[in-house]
Formats: C-alpha cells, structure tokens, sequence
C-alpha cells in the first residue's frame, strides 16, 4: 500500500500507514481482507477484498451537504 495516496489518520492526523492482511472465514471459504492501519494509533480502516478497496475506504470522509443548517434549542 503506498502511503503517498492515503488521507491523514482522521483520529491523530499521523501520515505513517501499515497495510495488514487477515484471513476470514466466510461461508465455509477463508478469504483474505486488507485494511490500512494507523501506525500512530493503530486505527483501522474497513476490511475489504483488495489493497485498493481498502486505500479507497480509508480515505472516504463524511462530509455535510453544503446549505443544510440546523437550529437546535435546549428545551427547559
């Protein structure tokens, strides 16, 4: 996995990547999943089938819709 292609850790803003691979038992086959993983604090992306799925989710972010306000007030 090339660390250059990967977002900032969005938990300790560390730019220092692994890549791990583990194999699971899905439906009788064992089959092997890739994450990404913080090496400042160890966070981990999701579990998918290819090291590039695994890239693409961890650098996925939520982002708001532009325009949306929201008016929250404490009730008494």
């Amino acid at each position: 996995m090339a660390s250059n292609e990967l977002k900032c850790c969005p938990f300790c803003g560390s730019t220092s990547f692994c890549g791990d691979r583990f194999p699971k038992l899905i439906d009788q086959d064992v089959v092997e999943l890739y994450v990404v993983e913080c090496n400042g604090c160890l966070a981990r992306g999701p579990a998918k089938e290819t090291p590039e799925e695994a890239e693409a989710a961890w650098n996925r972010r939520y982002e708001p819709r532009q325009g949306i306000e929201f008016d929250y007030e404490a009730e008494d």
